[in-house]
């Protein structure tokens, strides 16, 4: 009866070895990443120089092929660098795949890695699309909307206390007209005992009666002037 155990105890051992000795050809349980390339690497993406609310911010979308042969998009755990030259680009910046611009003239190649590891082979060309000038200025009252160009003046008839909404729109360096810029701007007024402005957002709270100049700059070089000549009920 012992040897008889003995000899149960031995077949799986035997087996056990066998078994090291022999190299498995069943694939990973988990699926290596063999690549990763940014879509439509090989096609310029133009992106225009201050984000408008109207147009939606730039997305690139990466493919990562796996051992397996499946390929997925992924966005997490990338790595994005965007380049002008030999010098990381200060005016192109991709966070999670999208494009964030910060200059007015700018062209980087942008490329991708995972984990710092594995990198796209072939780099993505980003061009700006630079902002020419503030086309018309809009100053938005709860009853009115008036259109002005640069160096146009108005009247303006509001409660005292009540808010005056403006908004610039640009045209850029390819004719294309993009309403409500809101990025890199900055408003400014020529007399604030009259009014205060929201710098960034363009949103003028009336004090009192009086004449104002308006001024309104996109990335400090792009700039335009309107005036206001403001009554209050």
């Amino acid at each position: 009866m012992q040897r008889f155990s003995l000899y149960l105890l031995a077949v799986p051992l035997s087996l056990l070895i066998l078994s090291c000795g022999t190299e498995s050809t069943e694939p990973p349980l988990v699926p290596e990443i063999l690549a990763i390339e940014i879509q439509d690497a090989s096609t310029t993406t133009n992106v225009y120089a201050p984000v408008s609310s109207t147009f939606s911010l730039e997305q690139l979308i990466v493919d990562v092929t796996y051992s397996n042969g499946e390929t997925v998009q992924v966005i997490d755990d990338l790595q994005w660098v965007s380049r002008s030259g030999s010098s990381i680009s200060n005016a192109i910046a991709v966070v999670n795949g999208i494009i964030f611009v910060v200059g007015n003239h700018a062209d980087a190649n942008v490329s991708v890695s995972f984990r710092e590891k594995i990198h796209t082979k072939t780099d993505k060309l980003v061009h700006v699309v630079p902002l020419s000038t503030i086309k018309t200025i809009k100053v938005i009252t709860d009853s009115n909307v008036t259109v002005l160009a640069p160096s146009e003046e108005t009247n303006v008839s509001v409660p005292t206390g009540e808010s005056i909404k403006l908004e610039a729109n640009g045209l850029f360096e390819d004719n294309k007209t993009i309403d409500n810029i809101n990025q890199q701007i900055v408003w400014e007024l020529s007399d604030y005992t009259i009014a205060t402005v929201n710098r960034t957002t363009g949103q003028l709270n009336i004090l009192k009666p009086g004449k104002l100049d308006v001024n309104v700059s996109v990335f400090t070089e792009v700039k335009a002037q309107v005036t206001l000549n403001i009554t209050t009920k």
